[in-house]
C-alpha cells in the first residue's frame, strides 16, 4: 500500500517501500490523514516506440547518418 506524503514546496505524492525513507530524508513528511491508495501488483506495460531508421543507424554506428542519405541506403547499412 502506498503512503501519502506532503512537502511544503512540491505538494503531495504517494510513496511505496524505500521511497518513503528517501522522501523523509529529503523534506517530505507522512500526511497526518493518510488515505489508502491501491497500487497494482504489476506495473502497467510500457508502450514500446519503434525507433526511426536514423535513430537505429546512430545507435549502431555512433554517429547520425549524413543528412542527404536516403532511407533505403540507411536500411541497407543497418543490414550489414
Amino acid at each position: 500500500m502506498a503512503v501519502r506524503m506532503v512537502h511544503p514546496l512540491h505538494g503531495v505524492t504517494h510513496a511505496v517501500g524505500s521511497e518513503v525513507d528517501w522522501n523523509k530524508a529529503n523534506g517530505w513528511r507522512v500526511d497526518e490523514n493518510p488515505v489508502a491508495v491501491a497500487v497494482p501488483e504489476e506495473k502497467a506495460a510500457v508502450e514500446i516506440i519503434e525507433q526511426s531508421p536514423a535513430e537505429k543507424y546512430e545507435a549502431k554506428f555512433g554517429k547520425p547518418p549524413h543528412h542527404r542519405m536516403k532511407p533505403e541506403t540507411i536500411e541497407a547499412a543497418l543490414k550489414e
